[in-house]
């Protein structure tokens, strides 16, 4: 019946709340606890505060219109209406944090797909080698095994990344490896 649970969690119990509610308040309350003023480096820390901030905004519109159409609130929709200016002070400040972060995590995943297009050929995905090293197209910049391009330029008639066709398609260089003998660059 009740008595067994915190004084606290009563009133939402009876007040129609669901426990996914109670849940979620956790989940918000553990995630925001930080300083409106506190830096976070890490940017996917910051998404997901972001998120529970936006979400919490979300409920308190809710709350708002249920005391504008004249509904009693119970004691923690109160309090989550008042506390609706720290929130919008703590979004507007992850935020900021937000636009400096996400170019940062951009380039970071950019660099990491290179790194992955640059270690395998884009037709067969298998790795380069001293045997058989990377070429780079004219067209779009991709690197391929020559057999590779080659084949794709014959039986299709064009690139395969970015469908030039085998005209305008040239290898413009040879990777070098790293690991061997410099490959020299191709006509």
């Amino acid at each position: 019946d009740g008595d067994d649970l915190p004084a606290r969690w009563v009133p939402r119990a009876r007040s129609g709340r669901s426990a996914a509610d109670t849940a979620d308040d956790v989940a918000a309350a553990a995630l925001l606890g930080f300083s409106s003023e506190e830096t976070i480096s890490d940017p996917v820390l910051v998404e997901k505060k972001i998120r529970a901030l936006q979400k919490k905004m979300r409920r308190v519109q809710g709350i708002e219109e249920q005391a504008e159409s004249g509904s009693a609130l119970d004691h923690g929709q109160q309090m989550l209406l008042s506390s609706k200016p720290r929130l919008q002070s703590s979004l507007s400040h992850l935020l900021q944090q937000w636009a400096t972060l996400e170019p940062i995590l951009l380039e970071q995943q950019e660099q990491r797909l290179l790194s992955i297009a640059d270690s395998e050929c884009a037709v067969c995905l298998e790795e380069y080698s001293s045997t058989s090293p990377a070429i780079r197209t004219s067209c779009c910049g991709y690197h391929f095994h020559r057999r590779c391009l080659q084949q794709c330029l014959d039986s299709k008639g064009h690139c395969p990344i970015c469908s030039t066709t085998k005209a305008s398609c040239k290898v413009v260089e040879q990777r070098r490896q790293t690991t061997g003998p410099a490959a020299a660059t191709a006509p």
